[in-house]
């Protein structure tokens, strides 16, 4: 498959400092345009954002027929179809879109809540409606899956998914969504660019954790990858993940990623799986 055929554009560092190096692009919008021309040029043509992003009208602003997928966090109010689809409705105002690709659910455990069967059902009203294509979860933990699988079924999950983070594929989760045609995105592929970190750069945070930075390293050393490519070719190796949400913090990144080509050499990426959530779960950070 083309590559550019399975890359999303990830916008969280759109407009807020995001990730472990807190950059935005927003503050260039010549760098941003130059971004996109080249995402149009290699037909990525889907884009993910959420509300909370809070860069909704930047991406209504963008050139190019970008489809988008859009993440919302549930709450109460949600228990009543109107006030979901006026905020909806407003996101595809501001977007300048009639309609989403795909609707996630940023909190899906909200829907464990006595009300949670009538909000998805709010949900699927608005997939009848022709206001999101899809719907679906973004989770952050396959225990989530777990509790919600058999209540609600997505069209899309969207789940981490990195050299550091497999629990998608160890748990068999991603086999259980691909039998069942849920159309799957693999995101924080650089762990939120911890994993681009070279080795005197890892933050101070993780001093306790140097084991597992050393453990990486030594195999990227081994198998002669620089971080990047390393966390390029386990994502795109992943046959049962439909497609790969990045996002870019400048151009010249862009293009190194752009430019990657996958490896022939069938590297064994099960020694630097890691449990500690301390680590995998960037909300405990």
């Amino acid at each position: 498959m083309d590559l550019g055929k399975r890359i999303i554009f990830g916008t969280a560092n759109l407009t807020q400092r995001y990730g472990i190096n807190k950059k935005t692009l927003h503050s260039n919008k010549g760098q941003i345009n130059l971004l996109l021309q080249k995402l149009i040029k290699k037909k990525i043509n889907l884009i993910d954002t959420a509300i909370k992003y809070n860069c909704e009208k930047e991406i209504g602003n963008l050139s190019g027929n970008f489809s988008i997928i859009n993440k919302i966090m549930l709450g109460k109010r949600h228990n009543k179809f109107h006030q979901l689809e006026f905020e909806i409705q407003n996101s595809l105002k501001k977007l300048k879109k009639k309609k989403l690709y795909g609707l996630l659910i940023h909190n899906p455990l909200y829907l464990k809540n006595k009300n949670g069967k009538k909000i998805f059902k709010n949900l699927v009203k608005l997939k009848k409606l022709k206001l999101t294509k899809k719907i679906g979860f973004s989770i952050y933990s396959p225990n989530e899956l777990k509790i919600l699988f058999k209540k609600f079924k997505p069209d899309i999950v969207q789940f981490p998914i990195n050299l550091f983070d497999q629990r998608i594929i160890d748990t068999g989760w991603i086999d259980t969504l691909k039998k069942n045609n849920v159309e799957t995105h693999g995101r924080s592929i650089f762990l939120q660019g911890l994993l681009l970190k070279k080795k005197n750069n890892i933050p101070r945070k993780f001093k306790s954790k140097k084991k597992y930075f050393n453990i990486l390293f030594n195999w990227l050393k081994k198998n002669n990858l620089s971080n990047l490519d390393g966390c390029l070719n386990f994502a795109f190796s992943r046959k049962k993940v439909d497609k790969v949400i990045i996002g870019f913090d400048s151009i010249d990144q862009l293009k190194k990623i752009l430019n990657y080509k996958k490896s022939k050499i069938q590297y064994n990426y099960n020694s630097l799986k890691v449990r500690n959530t301390k680590i995998i779960n960037p909300q405990t950070w």
